[in-house]
């Protein structure tokens, strides 16, 4: 059902890697970098001949929180196929829990050198990065859905983020490279003890928020938001402190949230918002031989699919918490769902942005998720009818997205890549 065609990408293939060459540097601006680059689609073996002359180096890789999960097998595969690509010439020594530097801090932390490849969320420090919190803002108005829906807003908020130099620039000027400007989650979830899904269950409701755009989307269904550290979120659903919590399913399921607020609820028509995550390169990364820097760059491809497919992973393990602790989906209900929208429009508005005009950028965003609404389509994606259908299928058989992930890159990432 969910195994996509080749389609397109294949014809684009050598296309591009003609093209590849005169490419923009991974941060978007034309670098010389050192020694001889190799061409985009090249083998294992033309990767380790072109670094055969390299001094071997070690990358810092400060990655997620948490050592072990879905998440943290994408980060480690991610490592070791850059190791194994380049012959050992380049080691990455993966850091978990943050020791270096907490998630507002990490680009400095890669810009003054303790690491060389960072994983940073902008929502935690909005004010030092207004562009891609407004774009984050605007994640709100896509449609919400079991995989469909969320890879394609994947696909779309990325292709925006590396097309809009306010974005770009947002990481750029603190310092560093650019590998992933904005990489957004499979949608937030509404995560309560009961289910409320109408606009009089709403009234008086205390609800957790992680963002002022959750804020504002929490008050538009006429509930009260209220500032919360995630460590603090389980104890105060299970003692009745707030009624629900707005959050991804993957941070539900891996904090074990689920267990005290089983009642899932989503809107129909748009979403309540999207959290992103940046990953940036040091000095030192930008230093590197050409074909290395292109080297770690190419295996984004993996990390693209494997952000899809461990979204999906941790959605199979949200609905068996859901089933365990008598739980269900449900979707909110017409008057909850229009005040909702009305509330997503209201955020869409310009002088509500920070620094982007949110109506031009919506409207980019709109035209984004429509081409890879097709897209997605050529590949041979369908919606599932709920999440219960996509646990199914996917614990039955695993998600390949392998190839949606090549069109990906071929689109939005080869224009950027290091040359």
């Amino acid at each position: 059902m969910h195994t996509g065609r080749i389609g397109v990408a294949a014809a684009m293939a050598a296309a591009l890697a003609v093209t590849a060459g005169c490419a923009g540097a991974a941060g978007g601006e034309v670098t010389e970098a050192e020694g001889e680059g190799v061409p985009y689609g090249a083998s294992q073996e033309e990767y380790a001949e072109a670094l055969a002359d390299m001094e071997p180096v070690e990358l810092v890789y400060q990655a997620g929180s948490s050592a072990t999960g879905h998440t943290a097998e994408r980060e480690e595969a991610f490592a070791e196929s850059i190791e194994e690509w380049s012959d050992g010439k380049i080691t990455i020594e993966t850091l978990w829990g943050n020791p270096i530097a907490p998630y507002d801090e990490v680009v400095e932390a890669v810009s003054d050198g303790r690491i060389d490849i960072g994983l940073e969320i902008p929502i935690y420090n909005p004010s030092k990065y207004p562009a891609i919190t407004d774009l984050s803002t605007l994640s709100a108005a896509p449609e919400v859905g079991p995989l469909v829906p969320e890879m394609v807003n994947i696909a779309a908020t990325q292709e925006v983020a590396w097309n809009n130099d306010a974005i770009l620039d947002n990481l750029r000027d603190l310092g560093v490279e650019v590998l992933v400007p904005a990489e957004f989650e499979f949608s937030n979830a509404l995560i309560c003890g009961e289910p409320i899904t109408s606009l009089d269950d709403f009234d008086g409701k205390q609800i957790r928020a992680g963002s002022a755009a959750d804020f504002a989307l929490i008050e538009s269904v006429g509930a009260s938001a209220v500032s919360l550290q995630l460590g603090e979120v389980y104890e105060a659903l299970q003692r009745n402190v707030i009624d629900c919590a707005v959050l991804s399913l993957k941070i539900a399921a891996s904090q074990g949230l689920l267990e005290v607020a089983p009642e899932v609820i989503f809107p129909n028509g748009v979403s309540w918002g999207r959290s992103s995550t940046a990953l940036v390169a040091s000095p030192k990364f930008s230093g590197l031989p050409l074909a290395a820097r292109q080297l770690v760059f190419d295996k984004l491809q993996g990390s693209l699919g494997g952000q899809i497919s461990t979204s999906a992973a941790w959605t199979v393990d949200s609905v068996a918490d859901v089933e365990e602790f008598g739980g269900t989906f449900h979707r909110l209900d017409d008057d909850a769902e229009d005040a909702l929208q009305e509330g997503v429009r209201t955020l869409r508005e310009a002088d509500s942005m920070n620094t982007l005009d949110g109506q031009a950028v919506g409207a980019e965003l709109d035209a984004a998720i429509e081409k890879w609404s097709e897209i997605a389509a050529e590949e041979g994606f369908e919606s599932y009818e709920d999440w219960h259908a996509l646990a199914d299928d996917v614990s039955d058989d695993p998600l390949d997205v392998d190839s949606y992930a090549k069109r990906m890159f071929e689109e939005i990432y080869l224009p950027h890549r290091p040359s």
